[in-house]
């Protein structure tokens, strides 16, 4: 049995921790430890756990301490993306499997592409499998239900909306690596090009990207738009071709169908289904998918800014912190 550590697990931005948490114990894992910001906010994520799937584990404020005294087999993290440059250092030297909350990790560098090259390459060096948490490809079995014509067919089109929780360029970071997985998953390994970006709305609160996702087979136009939503179960959809399907999510329970051409199909939680196949390839020693790990990094940077110049009318960059 595989023992996990999660690196963030109270519900404070996305909430991917205490779901991952619940994710990995339903696969059969042992969640032995959790990671907080201090004593009060690990303890009330442990209490969580317990209360709420009957996880009991560890609780700890250091992330290297947990690391040290748990010698996990993976590690999740799922805290604020300021921080997963450290973190997966800190992980990859204690030679653990990770899953990583998107995106990989965000912060200025004098080359991000090699930062993130380096951070790649030190897990395969270690033979352990990295990943993000980009669940969004396990719905496309769903979508294929409704519309079987489309299967194997040429991508000219695709449309996504999303429901992030955080509004102005946090849009990007938080909700952008979820078309680009889903593009890659249809079309394959491609690069971003021509983005126009918009936001509207007083308060930042939506955004319209446009942009060229150029692939093995030709250049797929996509449209991206997201609108800020604070409470569950917000609003997702795509479309393929024009042809379109939405979620809909019933609470408490957290059943998950998609409707779409007067049909509605039942699915597994993909987030579940991300887990389980997570564990499959840290189970049979899957090969980490290096290009799209860096490919992904490098779309979300064009996106992010475009999305800059479109927030501040074409003024200076906003950077984040640096690494070196």
């Amino acid at each position: 049995m595989a023992k996990v550590l999660v690196i963030g697990a109270r519900r404070r931005r996305q909430g991917t921790g205490e779901f991952l948490a619940r994710a990995f114990a339903l696969a059969g894992a042992e969640v032995g430890a959790i990671v907080g910001t201090s004593a009060e906010t690990a303890g009330q994520a442990q209490a969580q756990l317990r209360e709420r799937h009957g996880i009991r584990c560890a609780a700890y404020t250091s992330v290297l301490e947990a690391l040290e005294r748990e010698t996990p087999d993976i590690v999740a993290i799922c805290s604020p993306h300021e921080v997963h440059y450290e973190q997966l250092q800190a992980v990859r030297q204690a030679g653990a499997h990770c899953l990583c909350e998107k995106p990989l990790w965000w912060g200025e560098a004098d080359d991000r592409r090699a930062a993130t090259e380096q951070l790649v390459d030190g897990f395969i060096a270690r033979g352990r499998f990295l990943a993000l948490v980009t669940q969004w490809p396990y719905t496309l079995p769903a979508f294929y239900r409704i519309f079987p014509g489309l299967r194997g067919q040429p991508v000219a089109d695709f449309r996504m909306t999303l429901s992030p929780i955080r509004s102005g360029l946090d849009m990007i970071l938080d909700a952008a690596p979820h078309p680009l997985s889903m593009l890659r998953q249809l079309v394959g390994y491609g690069t971003v090009a021509s983005p126009r970006a918009r936001f509207f709305g007083a308060d930042q609160r939506h955004l319209e990207l446009d942009f060229e996702y150029r692939h093995g087979a030709g250049t797929t136009s996509v449209h991206f738009t997201t609108s800020v939503c604070s409470e569950p179960p917000r609003p997702a959809s795509y479309a393929i071709n024009g042809a379109r399907i939405e979620r809909e999510i019933a609470l408490p329970e957290y059943r998950i169908e998609f409707v779409g051409d007067r049909r509605r199909v039942g699915t597994e939680d993909p987030l579940q289904l991300l887990v389980a196949d997570f564990l499959k390839k840290v189970d049979t020693q899957c090969v980490v998918d290096r290009q799209a790990l860096i490919d992904d990094v490098a779309g979300l940077e064009i996106l992010f800014n475009c999305a800059v110049d479109a927030f501040t009318g074409g003024g200076a960059r906003v950077t984040p912190a640096r690494h070196q």
